[in-house]
């Protein structure tokens, strides 16, 4: 199942949260990274969406975003690997809006 975060706007950073809780995760999560796609849309700088690392807060993984180009759909992925090794990708789409 995809979700939706946002909309981010011009000049906006904030956190992408995925939640897991309903992923059936083993134990609890050791490891997590975020990829991103342009789902629709023009930015040829696209993978700077996602800035840092991505953090763990139990069964949820924090991500920073940052605003890129105006109408553009980025698809985050997030892949949680849990204590048992078993790996589980939660997926957002992150549309990009401007402000006047």
């Amino acid at each position: 199942m995809t979700n939706q975060i946002g909309p981010i706007q011009t000049g906006e950073e904030k956190p992408a949260a995925f939640d897991f809780s309903g992923e059936g995760i083993s134990g609890s999560i050791v490891s997590a990274v975020v990829t991103v796609s342009l789902a629709s849309g023009t930015d040829p700088d696209f993978a700077d969406v996602v800035s840092g690392s991505a953090t763990i807060d139990g069964e949820t993984v924090v991500q920073k975003v940052v605003y890129q180009v105006p109408n553009a759909v980025y698809l985050l992925q997030c892949t949680a690997t849990d204590g048992a090794g078993f790996k589980h990708t939660v997926s957002a789409y992150l549309p990009a809006k401007a402000v006047a």
